[in-house]
């Protein structure tokens, strides 16, 4: 079976769970890169909790806002 693709709560965790070394210093002074497919699929899964909310809120801008404020306390961005 394959392995499932995590998403943790914080988008900095992702990159750091999916970052990889510059070794070789071919791109950078040996900096952490992750690639852009990578970058494509954390925007799309954290995009998709959002738009999620956005759907439950059913166009009610207080809704919206409670279901925005839950998801970034999840994320850890705000307390």
């Amino acid at each position: 079976m394959a392995d499932m693709m995590t998403f943790p709560n914080k988008f900095e965790d992702f990159i750091h769970d999916y970052e990889f070394d510059d070794v070789q210093w071919a791109y950078t002074n040996g900096s952490e890169l992750i690639q852009s497919f990578r970058v494509m699929q954390a925007w799309e899964h954290y995009m998709d909790l959002f738009r999620k909310a956005y759907q439950d809120s059913n166009g009610d801008m207080h809704m919206l806002g409670h279901y925005t404020k839950y998801l970034l306390k999840q994320m850890g961005e705000i307390e």
